[in-house]
């Protein structure tokens, strides 16, 4: 079992999303494949966890009393976590009461490596795999284990051979998928941005999902990242 490099971790409410609103332990892995502008995590530092125990013991001893886990969600983010993310780290989470969730750009891996790690049976274990591509070279395999897929808006995507994909390896209740458009908050990515031009990314994630209901038949949502509203992590 090889060590863990988390930037950090903290508590707060997920703020994008499927689950948009939940109270969740936030797990920010170090390192990631891509350098997006805006990105809010420091790739280069962090904290070695030797084990997955050692890990949950620190955030039971400096942050939450163990018997809050029961239930709630455990995200595990970056940076890209499916750099070092396994399924050892998974399964105590599970073990320990947290729901596990991944976010993902779904870039780093190629079809083999997926295979060599056993990715498939470490996402499905998992809840929530939201897939956050930056262009179309994603794996086919993780797309096919997530249950969302969020865009930040603007994109330059093709959209429609990765919805093809979304959780087809999933069983699911009414709507087989979630699509998302978030568009880009002026706090990172959008710099200088005011609230009327802002207003106007959202106005155009609208009719595009509007537009790609009306041609493909696709349900997208548009959610903006709700703990920047709030002000909070």
């Amino acid at each position: 079992m090889r060590p863990y490099k988390i930037n950090e971790y903290f508590v707060s409410v997920q703020g994008e999303g499927d689950s948009i609103g939940h109270p969740a332990l936030f797990v920010r892995f170090s390192g990631c494949n891509l350098s997006c502008d805006f990105c809010d995590t420091d790739h280069e530092n962090g904290c070695v966890h030797d084990s997955p125990h050692t890990f949950f013991e620190s955030v039971a001893t400096a942050l939450l009393e163990e018997k809050l886990f029961e239930g709630m969600r455990c995200v595990f983010t970056g940076g890209e976590p499916l750099l070092q993310l396994d399924a050892a780290m998974v399964e105590e989470a599970v073990r320990r009461g947290f729901v596990p969730c991944i976010e993902t750009n779904g870039h780093m891996l190629t079809e083999k490596k997926c295979a060599e790690k056993n990715l498939e049976e470490m996402l499905l274990m998992c809840k929530e795999v939201c897939v956050s591509p930056k262009s179309n070279n994603v794996s086919e395999l993780i797309l096919e284990c997530a249950t969302s897929m969020k865009v930040v808006y603007p994109h330059t995507l093709d959209l429609k051979p990765l919805v093809r994909k979304i959780g087809q390896k999933r069983s699911f209740p009414g709507m087989s998928r979630v699509l998302i458009f978030q568009p880009e908050t002026p706090l990172y990515g959008l710099k200088g941005m005011d609230s009327k031009e802002y207003a106007e990314v959202c106005c155009a994630a609208i009719n595009e999902a509007i537009a790609r209901r009306k041609s493909f038949g696709e349900v997208w949502r548009v959610i903006p990242q709700a703990h920047v509203v709030m002000g909070v992590r």
